[in-house]
């Protein structure tokens, strides 16, 4: 069940979250090269995550850890339904990925590896076998599996690799949930013992629905502020998560997924937009709609004024979603003072970006402007005290910060996808 910590906020929050909103709300006008695209039934991405390759040698590598051991890790869907399937990455890979067997079921809690006794499981197949080999560099999708699924149900993924790990293991390093990996095949074990405890996902980079027509789904292309660093692990505390569970008491509930797609480091790369995230808005089944909260890395790194090769990158990017039938919301960069991201020319080309992302010529479809919500009144470079964590960065927000960011990222998200209705009948 969705954690969101909204105990004990004050009427001041209210007020400040009501204003903002209110104040700073923006969205633009449906640009012409929009291509809408028509509504039908079919494969819905309702959780996914971005994979990079294991950096680590040695023993401490994650081959190591998983050669021969069965991997069990937690996934949450967005949305539920009965038909699913599941897609294994092996991206990163320089050799062969042999998945020996693989399960989904139901957990007791996050924080656990116990599975539900009665809770149900399923084999999870690829073209009819149990066991399935993932060349280099590629993927593979399952098989379809009748399993029943609720909105916001914690699911453990348990699948055992052999001797074939891929060589370079490819992964998402700083999951918002725990893994557990044991030695041997220990797929349908109802417990796990004399586990090693790990917060990345292995090989699995997506859940896919089969959804009635008029589902769609919203993709957070995001670093590790949205990927939740430093947020309460096990309890899905980051503003994406908290936005799912929002969405899911609203009037889109079972109509619209959530999948955080965060964990990208930049925008660019060489200066221009980065080829893994044209890759990634590609292949998101049922994806109509993407939050950008992408930048603020390119500027803690950057040497120079990189103003101008950004905002070349967030216009490459809007056309590229606009041909493709998706619109694009574009959050403002958050502040950094305290964190040795900060300096005169990092703030200034903060503040460069964040007044193209607000202007009302900007190519996005909608404005969300986390910056406003989480700067302090007294210093606008800095977090408010109150958003961030026990032990700051003064880069990421914690718990607080990120359920600020999910009110507001649902009151404007609301009103986006209302705008963008009312658009499609009138055409």
């Amino acid at each position: 069940m969705l954690n969101c910590g909204f105990a004990k906020r004050t009427i001041g929050l209210y007020l400040t979250v009501g204003i903002v909103i209110v104040m700073l709300f923006c969205s633009c006008a449906p640009k012409s090269d929009f291509v809408e695209l028509p509504d039908s039934e079919g494969w819905c991405r309702t959780w996914g995550t971005v994979m990079s390759p294991d950096e680590e040698e040695g023993q401490s590598s994650a081959a190591s850890a998983i050669r021969n051991a069965t991997c069990r890790q937690v996934i949450r869907s967005s949305i539920g339904g009965s038909r699913i399937r599941l897609t294994f990455s092996n991206e990163y890979g320089d050799i062969p990925l042999v998945i020996e067997r693989a399960s989904i079921a139901r957990l007791v809690n996050p924080g656990s590896p116990e599975l539900e006794a009665e809770g149900g499981s399923a084999a999870i197949t690829f073209y009819g076998s149990e066991s399935v080999t993932v060349p280099a560099g590629e993927t593979v999708v399952s098989d379809e599996i009748f399993f029943e699924v609720e909105a916001l149900e914690s699911l453990a993924v348990s699948i055992y690799v052999g001797d074939y790990t891929g060589g370079t293991v490819t992964l998402h390093d700083g999951a918002d949930t725990t893994s557990w990996i044991v030695k041997g095949d220990c797929v349908d074990d109802g417990q796990l013992y004399g586990v090693k405890l790990s917060s990345s996902w292995y090989y699995l980079s997506g859940l896919d629905i089969w959804s009635k027509e008029g589902t769609r789904a919203v993709a957070v292309i995001g670093d590790s502020i949205s990927a939740g660093e430093l947020t309460s692990i096990d309890r899905y505390m980051s503003w994406p998560c908290q936005l799912s569970g929002l969405i899911n008491q609203g009037e889109y509930s079972g109509r619209l997924s959530l999948v955080n797609l965060s964990g990208f480091e930049t925008l660019t790369e060489n200066g221009k937009l980065s080829q893994r995230i044209k890759e990634q808005l590609l292949s998101v089944p049922g994806l109509r709609y993407v939050i950008l909260s992408v930048g603020i890395n390119d500027i803690g790194s950057a040497q120079a004024d990189i103003s101008q090769s950004m905002i070349e990158a967030y216009g490459e990017l809007v056309s590229l979603c606009h041909q493709n039938g998706i619109r694009v919301y574009c959050q403002t960069l958050t502040p950094v003072g305290g964190n040795f991201y900060y300096s005169e020319l990092h703030e200034k080309i903060r503040g460069t970006i964040n007044r193209f992302i607000r202007d009302e010529t900007s190519p996005f479809d909608g404005v969300l402007d986390f910056a406003a919500v989480l700067s302090s009144e007294e210093d606008s470079s800095r977090i408010r005290d109150e958003y961030n964590p026990s032990a700051p960065d003064y880069l990421h927000p914690g718990d607080a910060g990120h359920t600020a960011m999910s009110e507001y990222a649902y009151s404007s998200l609301l009103s986006f996808i209302s705008e963008a209705s009312d658009a499609e009948s009138e055409e």
